[in-house]
């Protein structure tokens, strides 16, 4: 395994120190933090190369951390937190935090840990090759593959707009955008699908671009698929296109 650097960040000592075995043991450079500010400023000076952050700490909280740190740096982020609730995984998921691990539920299978951890690494070398596909443009909606989105979205339109017309499986889309240990986690990828409708669909409820295929997944339309009344419907089809309708 490379020699990853990753910064583990706790205020109780006794994760900290199974942390830091258990993936020691992978090969990576691990070190170790137990508080908000002291992993902001490790980030800052570029010393990790993937964050693993706790939640309940005193002073700053993990979720102030993620805030902080996803306003100047895009560096994974696995959520290793207590805290179980629906909101506060959505919360994480928001504020930009690659994965979610529950203290004494999932992280007791430390197989399944260490796979997440290769996986955020695997996802940003992906992320860090030229992109297949680099825009997008249809005279109504622009994306530009390598600006203004999150990585994980980014990856996820990439892969619906190259197999644009093709109804694609939640499980085959979380396969391939973030690994095989994700395929049932369907709940980041609805999260996800959400947050893309929100940024390039004209009406996010009534959405032509990204389209739900009951009981399979996901499928993207070009324009010249879309029926006209899915469409931008307040704009007939001979309108002039939106020239701030891109991303």
């Amino acid at each position: 395994m490379g020699a990853g650097r990753i910064l583990v960040v706790d205020d109780d000592p006794g994760i900290r120190d199974m942390l830091k075995e258990v993936l020691d043991e992978e090969g990576w450079d691990v070190s170790t933090a137990e508080g908000g500010r002291e992993a902001i400023d490790a980030v800052e000076a570029g010393l990790a190369d993937l964050l693993m952050l706790d939640l309940k700490m005193p002073g700053m909280s993990g979720f102030g951390v993620l805030e902080a740190i996803r306003k100047f740096s895009d560096i994974p982020i696995i959520i290793v937190s207590g805290l179980d609730s629906v909101e506060d995984k959505d919360r994480c998921l928001e504020l930009g935090a690659d994965d979610y691990i529950v203290k004494g539920l999932e992280l007791t299978d430390l197989d399944d840990l260490r796979l997440r951890v290769k996986a955020a690494f695997a996802r940003r070398s992906r992320q860090k090759a030229p992109a297949l596909l680099h825009d997008y443009t249809d005279g109504y909606l622009a994306i530009d593959f390598e600006a203004g989105l999150e990585p994980k979205e980014c990856d996820l339109l990439h892969e619906l707009v190259i197999n644009a017309g093709k109804a694609l499986a939640r499980e085959d889309l979380l396969t391939g955008v973030r690994g095989p240990e994700y395929r049932n986690d369907h709940h980041i990828l609805d999260k996800c699908i959400s947050s893309l409708r929100g940024r390039i669909e004209r009406d996010p409820r009534n959405p032509g671009y990204i389209v739900t295929i009951y009981r399979v997944g996901y499928r993207f339309q070009t324009r010249s698929m879309q029926a006209p009344d899915t469409f931008c419907p307040s704009v007939p089809p001979s309108a002039t296109p939106f020239s701030d309708y891109q991303i």
